[in-house]
């Protein structure tokens, strides 16, 4: 999975093709959206969930996001990492 962040070369798509990607792209609001609703519906509560939800690298995407030209995406991708730092200075986690 990539994150869209502006036009793709031929030679990435032909990068892609060769080590087994798909040619599905996600846009950074897309990746953002899906976060902020997994913090608004059932945001992880266990450590086993923060694991679970750190392994699947939506926190380094969001890390990514910070570089991106569009300051909306800039900012509600660090209010979602800030949520995200607060929430398991607030849980149980022993790996904090």
């Amino acid at each position: 999975m990539r994150i869209y962040g502006g036009t793709i070369s031929a030679s990435d798509r032909n990068e892609d093709k060769k080590v087994g990607l798909d040619d599905q792209v996600y846009h950074p609001l897309f990746v953002i959206l899906l976060v902020a609703q997994m913090f608004a519906h059932r945001p992880p509560a266990s450590s086993l969930e923060w694991v679970q939800t750190s392994r699947s690298n939506v926190f380094s995407l969001l890390i990514r996001c910070l570089s991106v030209k569009d300051e909306k995406i800039r900012e509600a991708s660090l209010g979602l990492l800030a949520r995200a730092w607060k929430s398991v200075e607030l849980s149980g986690m022993q790996e904090k």
